[in-house]
Parts: C-alpha cells; structure tokens; sequence
C-alpha cells in the first residue's frame, strides 16, 4: 500500500462522520518519514469489526475520543455486514491513525488513535491532561518460549498503549494499536498496581522514564 493509493482510499470515506480525521489522516501522508502497516492479517467480516468495535465504545476508563471512534466505527460496520474490511495503519512518531477499506478499495472509516499524551503536541485537537506511566517488569523462569523482560507503557486508566517483549536470546516482540509481532497482544483489561504485579514472586515491575522505555521501542524491529 503506497501514500496515493491510501489517499485513494480516504477520499471515499464518508467525511460526515470521519471528516476531521480523513483531514488529519491526509496532512500525515505528505511527510516522507511515515510507516504504513498494510493490514497483513488480512479481511475481516465487517459483522466482527461491528461486534469488536461495539465493545471497545464502552471500554471503562478508556478515553472518551476513543470510545466515540469506535462507536461510529461499529455503526458504519453494522450499515455493511456483508462486506470484509481490511485496517491499514499509518503512523508518523506517536500520532496514528486506522483506516478501514472493503475488498473493493472502498473506504468505510478513519479513527485517530493517537496517545492522549500526544495529541496537544501535534495540534489535532484539545486534551484535557493525561500522563503516561512507563514500566519494566522482570520475570523469573527458565521458560525458553517465553519473555523474561517486559516494558509498558499505560495511561492514567491503566490501559496498555504499547508494549514491547524481550526474550532470553535477546528477541524483541511488540505491540500497538496499529502493529504487533504474531503472539503479542496489548492488554485487553486496564493492568494491575505495580504493588498487585509485585505480589507474585516471579514478577519485579519497576516504574521507568519515557525515555527508558522509547529507547526499547525505538530497538524494536532490530534483530538480537
């Protein structure tokens, strides 16, 4: 999926719902040094996107910006049931955004899932404070299939942003709103206290910086 062909996209989605953010969307595909996730899982039933979505609209504790998205993302999924959809990804630092399309190339919608930390940064809209809180849990086992190191980055809600896993060989995995390695997930449930993490034996979390934690994500895609 190249720029033009997602600004293809973006100009048939229905703006009446999405048009601030097929606005944004297209500003972020003039810049050079953008990634794009080409929704390499594949179609999806626009009657699973209508469910999923459904559900995320009345997340506790999740951003309202958030919950008003996906709202309208399962409206519009409900308006297609019929249809499959694919959701492509186009990212520029911390701002993201996902654009759902049908088997035709026919754009359905847009939700901006920028981190509300970010959001006054690059100017999208009004938010009110949010901070982030970065942490670095170590785990204790001799379980080669499974990571020994995890970093999180989470909300004030708790709710897991972005995640990035390490293993014993030093093999990162990942994941975000917009990507992720095959078996990593972010947390479908706001995460526990540090001191509730800190109760079972093989887990030490600690609280890091944003810096810290940015610095494992920048190495995320490099090889051990």
């Amino acid at each position: 999926m190249s720029p033009d062909e997602m600004r293809q996209i973006l100009k048939t989605i229905n703006t009446d719902l999405f048009r601030e953010q097929v606005d944004s969307a297209r500003k972020l595909l003039d810049f050079e040094d953008i990634s794009m996730d080409d929704g390499g899982d594949g179609f999806v039933s626009a009657k699973n996107i209508e469910d999923i979505y459904e559900r995320r609209s009345g997340t506790p504790g999740a951003p309202e910006y958030i919950k008003a998205q996906c709202a309208k993302v399962a409206h519009v999924a409900g308006l297609f049931r019929e249809e499959h959809w694919n959701i492509y990804g186009v990212e520029r630092g911390e701002v993201s955004f996902l654009i759902f399309a049908n088997e035709a190339g026919v754009g359905r919608a847009c939700i901006d899932v920028t981190r509300p930390i970010d959001r006054e940064a690059v100017q999208l809209r009004p938010i009110t404070d949010s901070k982030m809180h970065y942490i670095r849990v170590a785990r204790k086992h001799a379980r080669p299939s499974e990571p020994v190191m995890l970093y999180s980055e989470r909300d004030e809600g708790r709710w897991e942003l972005r995640k990035v896993e390490v293993y014993r060989d030093g093999r990162p995995a990942y994941a975000s709103a917009t990507e992720k390695t095959s078996n990593t997930k972010l947390s479908e449930s706001p995460l526990p206290d540090l001191e509730e993490v800190a109760e079972d034996p093989q887990f030490e979390p600690v609280e890091i910086t944003r810096a810290e934690f940015e610095a494992q994500w920048a190495a995320r895609k490099r090889s051990p």
